[in-house]
Order: structure tokens, then C-alpha cells, then sequence
């Protein structure tokens, strides 16, 4: 998970299918300012950015050029690649689903974590009560757990 020093908001997300996975279009805001269009066709190759703003791009490879590299041993490759302005806003819109989804599923149920869970993951416990929840990960997880709170 990246920061979000430009404090960068996505609105009007449109999701689709597509032969190679998914596409989709969202727009960018900084506070009430439209300053980008993002779209991913979903057929392979880098995002399409509509820089509303002609400062955007500047300010958002700044902030990439600051982010250590990616361990790609992680992903059975060797050795570091550079986070890329694709790469971080990519993650911007997995940080926005996740939590979408994180809210939608707060309102039933308790969600949490394990140590060692992949990012943009949780569990659920069918309760809404917290107190009872504790009660019982404690139980069955004594390693640990971290309960996740919506936004």
C-alpha cells in the first residue's frame, strides 16, 4: 500500500470484462478538482492518463520517484524494479476497492486479519459484535490478529 500524499480520490469507477481480465475508467480528484482520467482497456499494455491538470503527472512521478523498488523475488523473480507511475496508480485504485469492500462488509460483520495475510485481504466473522468476536479469535487465533475498521 503506497501513500497518498496528493490526498488523490477516485470517483466514477466503471469496471468491465474483458478477453485478457478487466478493464476500466475512473477519474482522479484532489480535493473537489478534477485533475485526471485514468483508463485501462483491459487488452494488456500501460494505463491511458488524461492529465486534466498539466502539473498532475509531474507531481504524481515526484512522489514515485521517492518509493523503494519492488522486490520481485516476492513474485519468483530476481531482483528490484522501480515502482512506476502505472504501478502506484493501479494500487491508488486497489486501496479504493478494498475499501469499498471493507465498508460494505462492516456493516454485518466483524473483519480481520492474520499475520501473513496478503494485502487487500480479510476474514469475516458473521457478528456484528465486536466484544463476542474478540472472545472468540482469541481463542481460535492466540498468535494474533488485527480487526480491521472502515474507514
Amino acid at each position: 500500500m503506497y501513500p497518498n500524499p496528493l490526498a488523490l480520490t477516485i470517483k466514477g469507477l466503471k469496471q468491465w470484462s474483458t478477453h485478457d481480465g478487466g478493464g476500466f475508467q475512473c477519474s482522479l480528484y484532489q480535493g473537489k478538482v478534477h485533475v485526471a482520467t485514468i483508463t485501462d482497456f483491459g487488452w494488456g499494455g500501460a494505463l491511458q492518463i488524461y492529465a486534466a491538470k498539466p502539473t498532475f503527472l509531474t507531481n504524481v512521478k515526484a512522489i514515485v520517484d521517492t518509493l523503494p523498488p519492488i522486490d520481485c523475488t516476492t513474485f519468483g523473480g530476481e531482483g528490484t524494479m522501480p515502482v512506476s507511475v502505472d504501478v502506484y496508480l493501479e494500487d491508488l485504485l486497489s486501496q479504493h476497492q478494498f475499501a469499498k469492500k471493507l465498508a460494505r462488509a462492516s456493516k454485518t460483520k466483524v473483519c480481520f486479519t492474520l499475520p501473513g495475510d496478503d494485502e487487500y485481504t480479510y476474514r469475516t466473522l458473521n457478528t456484528a459484535d465486536v466484544a463476542r468476536a474478540v472472545v472468540f479469535l482469541c481463542k481460535k487465533y492466540p498468535g494474533g490478529y488485527t480487526i480491521l475498521e472502515a474507514a
